[in-house]
Order: C-alpha cells, then sequence, then structure tokens
C-alpha cells in the first residue's frame, strides 16, 4: 500500500494539490489510470518533462521503526512508468564522465529516504526498503548535503522523533521544479537535462495542539554555481531577477527550517493547512546546526542507526 491519508490516528493529511500547470505534466502510469505510482509505505508523482519527481510522500510508524543495514541500487521503475518519463543510470554516469580526472560530487539522492520506512514486520521493512531503489525516487543530490544536513535531519526525525516517541508521522518531500533551473552541460539522450537547485520536506504529527506540521529546505545552487565546468543557466537572468526570489541564495548549502506558506509559495503546492498548528512562523529561514556528541555505546554495536542513541544533536528546529 503506498502513502496513507489517513496514517495519523484520527487525523487526515491529504496530498498536496497541484496547480493546473504542474498536474498536466504528471506522468501517466503504464497500463493505469491516475499518476500516483504506489509503493510499500510511500508514494511518488512524477514529472513528465523533467523526468524527476514533482513530490513523494510517506508514512513513518515509530511503534514499530527499526533500522536495517542499508542495501541495493537504483534501477527504472519499469512497471508503473514510461522509460521516458524517468531519469537512469544514462544521467549519473553522464555525471561522472562530465567530471574527467576530476571526483564525482554528485550522488543519486534518495527523496524517500531508505531508514524512514523500515517499519512493519520483517518481511515489510526488507520489501519497503528495496522500494525506495527505483529512480522515481531519485534526484541528484551534491553529496554535501546529501550525505550532510540533509541526511542528519532524515535521521534524527526517523529515531529521535518517531521510533522514541512512537509517533505516526506523514511526511512529503521533493525537488523544487523551476524553469531556471541550471542545465547540465550535457546532452543526455539527446535532451537537455535541468538540475534542481533546492529540495524541500513537510512533516506532520500529532502534536500537543492538535495535528501540526513543519517545513525544511536546503539547496545547492551555490554548489551547483561553482561546478562551472558541469552546469550552466538555464537561461540569461537579468540583475532584476535574482535566484534569491526563487529561493535559492541560501547563505550556507545546509538545511533550513522554514514556513510551510513558504514551501507552498515557491513549488505552487497547496498543502493541507486548515486546522494546522504550524509553530515556525517566521519570515526568514533558521539555519538547522549539527552538533556531534558522546554517547555511551554497547560493545558490537554497528549498523547506519543501530539501537544506539544518536551520536548527533540538531539545534535550531521548532516543533
Amino acid at each position: 500500500m503506498g502513502y496513507n491519508p489517513k496514517f495519523i490516528t484520527g487525523m487526515k493529511v491529504p496530498y498536496p494539490v497541484l496547480p493546473n500547470k504542474l498536474y498536466r505534466q504528471t506522468a501517466k502510469l503504464r497500463g493505469k489510470r491516475g499518476y500516483k505510482i504506489n509503493y510499500l509505505h510511500h508514494s511518488i508523482i512524477m514529472h513528465r518533462k523533467r523526468k524527476l519527481a514533482i513530490l513523494a510522500a510517506s508514512n513513518i510508524d515509530g511503534s514499530s521503526w527499526e533500522p536495517i543495514n542499508r542495501s541495493g541500487r537504483f534501477i527504472k521503475d519499469e512497471i508503473n512508468v514510461a522509460e521516458n518519463c524517468q531519469w537512469g543510470n544514462e544521467l549519473y554516469d553522464a555525471i561522472s564522465v562530465s567530471r574527467g580526472d576530476l571526483k564525482n560530487d554528485f550522488d543519486q539522492g534518495h527523496l524517500i529516504s531508505y531508514q524512514e520506512i523500515l517499519w512493519g514486520n520483517d518481511e515489510e521493512k526488507k520489501a519497503a526498503g528495496k522500494d525506495t531503489f527505483y529512480f522515481t525516487n531519485c534526484a541528484p543530490q551534491h553529496s554535501k548535503l546529501n550525505k550532510g544536513a540533509w541526511k542528519s535531519l532524515e535521521q534524527y526525525i526517523s529515531k529521535h522523533q518517531t521510533d522514541e516517541n512512537d509517533l505516526r508521522v506523514s511526511v512529503f518531500t521533493g525537488p523544487v521544479l523551476s524553469d531556471i533551473d541550471l542545465v547540465f552541460s550535457r546532452v543526455v539522450n539527446n535532451e537537455p537535462v535541468q538540475i534542481p537547485g533546492a529540495f524541500w520536506k513537510v512533516i506532520y504529527f500529532k502534536g500537543e495542539n492538535g495535528l501540526t506540521a513543519v517545513g525544511f529546505m536546503m539547496s545547492h545552487q551555490k554548489l551547483l554555481l561553482n561546478d562551472a565546468t558541469v552546469f550552466s543557466l538555464a537561461r540569461q537572468l537579468s540583475r532584476a531577477e535574482p535566484l534569491k526570489n526563487l529561493f535559492m541564495d541560501f547563505p550556507k548549502s545546509t538545511t533550513y527550517q522554514v514556513k510551510v506558506e513558504l514551501i507552498a509559495d515557491i513549488t505552487g503546492l497547496k498543502f493541507h493547512l486548515e486546522n494546522v498548528h504550524l509553530p515556525y512562523q517566521k519570515e526568514e529561514a533558521k539555519e538547522i546546526v549539527y552538533k556531534r556528541i558522546e554517547v555511551l555505546r554497547k560493545p558490537g554495536q554497528t549498523g547506519e542507526l543501530g539501537q544506539q542513541q544518536l551520536d548527533f544533536t540538531l539545534s535550531g528546529l521548532t516543533f
């Protein structure tokens, strides 16, 4: 079963409503009606032209969540999505080749992380984890972000917020698909490829004030601009139209907490906000700071998360 809008007990968190322009670009399913691709514990809506996800939606059950060692490699979803509606190895291999003798700094970045949907019985955990390795759930992300603050936020949500508190959580995430995204310097399959410069995440959970939602964004736009051998501007921008108007011009390439309403403005998505508590209401973005801490580990503890305490904390979060 894919994303469940009624997953949080006694509450409903529907999919964000797509604007007409974006809806018309959704990739239709192979041999099925509709445009929502359902995997175990999560669902994805693809952009037909950009060949990347418009959004991914997942549920996390903290009462049965348990991490397992990550394994798998990305493959195309040839069951649900037409081949010409999803990028695969042809894009990521081209990025590697374009670096020449330089180290490839770009990862095949999970949108729905492998760890966050590992709940249910043992077979469900394995199947759900495997389902995250379709290219429909993938976007090119600079490794400094994919392995940095964004990954730390994902682990913090799974381990600290949901597992330790036995919470049920619903998550929406995706890239910001802008008309002025940077263009990869090589054509792939005779097509130009625009690379998303920013990513967003909206998390719903049941808090003291009822259904609550918080939002986060991160950008690797500056890192892409610095990599001049790989990317170029999609079109000439005037000085009156800076990238910061699209919230791409972060002071640092890290993760920020933002108003959910800001994510809605930037993406065009209409999130469910009626009778929803929104604790973060500052107009400015707030940097999430990663701090490593010392924890007592039991002998033999291994794995990405394992059963041990996290060896870091995130300060600056508002829940």
